[in-house]
């Protein structure tokens, strides 16, 4: 049973292995539109950063820790917030939709 759902800042791995037993079973973590994808959000998904994002979950499952992923934590990046003025312009919406898609079908399950 669940009794609390926490935030943390995970770097690494090696924070779930050297953290993760004082941890109660739920924790949040904040996944970064940069690290997922590259240039920006309407971009390719970032093979190297969707892999650290599911080394991460896997270890998070490893130690009974149940990963609840933010999509957002106010980490725009530079590039959409220069082409579109971030999100103020509708625009962005096309590029949120394809990362928000991208890391449901990655991670879902």
């Amino acid at each position: 049973m669940v009794t609390s759902l926490s935030t943390i800042t995970i770097a690494s791995q090696e924070d779930v292995a050297a953290h993760g037993p004082k941890w109660d079973s739920r924790r949040t973590a904040s996944l970064s539109v940069g690290r997922a994808f590259t240039r920006r959000g309407g971009g390719a998904a970032e093979r190297a950063g969707l892999a650290f994002y599911q080394a991460l979950i896997d270890t998070l499952l490893e130690h009974h820790i149940e990963p609840v992923l933010t999509l957002y934590h106010w980490d725009l990046p530079q590039a959409l917030q220069d082409e579109y003025g971030g999100w103020e312009d509708r625009r962005i919406i096309a590029d949120f939709e394809n990362y928000c898609v991208t890391l449901f079908r990655r991670f879902a399950g």
